[in-house]
């Protein structure tokens, strides 16, 4: 175990591990707690039973933060020819468009903080999956990072994505993954506060009666519109997720929900 000095010792006395905190309380109690001469960074631990090492039980989200990071977000746009020109009306701060700014990356410089990236231009991003993948940067269809042209402006837009990508488990697994305890009105609740305006909220299950439930669960909300399949063409294509190989290998359907927040 880790050898603690006598500040944190002395402030860790302030926590009590057997208390539930409201957010109130406990970003009060953080401030209290911080003996450092800077701004420290507060991080969020969760503890979800899950097995990383599972594709399927793993979760990954982008949201937008309600009151951004507290710095100007450095967005890189990965462009060409016509599409640069779009990055750079945009607002995009950097852009690469030639070997020369990706022999530049591939050297160490990674002075930004969102990457982006066209479709045409991934043959080339894609060798720096070396050096963008440590650091997180590595522009994904998954994560929502490479898109179309002319949906650019509305990705530049400060650096924040308005799409939320979750993995969850299978609920038919077990009893007490079943749809009520796993995608509830509450969880419905907490996607409406943190996707913006016109943000998108994209669904997939092989399980019809599942897919139907989120659904309606979904619709039922006043933040987000009826399932609507034209909204496809918007959030654009995504890798396939183990259990969707899982269903076109066993012949399976799956099911596709899209959703606008109103």
């Amino acid at each position: 175990m880790a050898k603690r000095g006598k500040k944190y010792l002395e402030i860790a006395k302030k926590v009590d591990r057997d208390r539930f905190y409201t957010p109130e309380e406990a970003v009060k109690l953080v401030k209290e707690m911080s003996y450092t001469s800077f701004d420290g960074t507060v991080e969020a631990h969760l503890r979800m039973g899950l097995d990383p090492r599972r594709s399927e039980q793993q979760i990954r989200g982008v949201v937008r933060l309600p009151y951004g990071l507290g710095k100007a977000v450095r967005v890189l746009v990965f462009a060409a020819g016509e599409d640069a020109q779009i990055a750079r009306e945009a607002g995009a701060d950097f852009i690469i468009s030639d070997d020369e700014g990706i022999q530049k990356i591939m050297n160490g410089w990674t002075d930004f903080d969102v990457a982006i990236a066209v479709p045409d231009m991934m043959r080339q991003v894609g060798r720096l999956g070396r050096v963008l993948g440590r650091r997180v940067l590595m522009p994904t269809p998954k994560t929502g990072t490479v898109v179309q042209p002319e949906d650019l402006p509305r990705v530049i837009d400060d650096g924040r994505l308005d799409m939320v990508h979750v993995l969850f488990p299978d609920p038919w697994w077990k009893e007490q993954h079943r749809v009520k305890r796993l995608f509830s009105p509450p969880f419905v609740d907490l996607l409406a506060a943190k996707l913006q305006p016109g943000g998108l909220l994209h669904f997939k299950s092989d399980v019809q009666e599942y897919g139907e439930l989120v659904a309606y669960l979904v619709a039922q909300h006043g933040a987000f519109s009826a399932h609507d399949p034209s909204l496809a063409a918007r959030i654009g294509e995504f890798a396939a997720t183990h259990r969707e190989h899982w269903c076109i290998r066993h012949n399976r359907p799956v099911y596709t929900y899209y959703f606008a927040r109103r």
